[in-house]
């Protein structure tokens, strides 16, 4: 999936996203209590990629349930540096 895919987002989007994160995050989620930024958004779904606490990356599905989701959910990749976000971006399929 070629990097144009995954497009900017303006900061009112951003802001929708970070606020459907919040929402879907339970206690327990890997994200639960961390601090998120939007990188980008694939074009072609609903997954988000996100800078966490200024150390990692991650690209969370988001459901768009409109509530605090169970378990894993939203699904969740840790991307732990810029070339594992590439290979990602890379490899990424819808």
């Amino acid at each position: 999936m070629p990097l144009e895919a995954w497009r900017t987002v303006t900061a009112e989007e951003a802001g929708q996203l970070i606020a459907e994160l919040r929402l879907e995050i339970a206690p327990g989620h890997p994200l639960a209590g961390r601090s998120a930024t939007v990188v980008r958004r694939c074009s072609g779904c609903d997954e988000v990629l996100f800078r966490v606490d200024e150390d990692a990356f991650v690209v969370v599905h988001l459901t768009w349930g409109g509530r605090q989701e169970r378990g894993a959910w939203p699904r969740t990749v840790v991307l732990p540096s810029f070339l594992a976000v590439e290979s990602y971006i890379d490899t990424h399929q819808h």
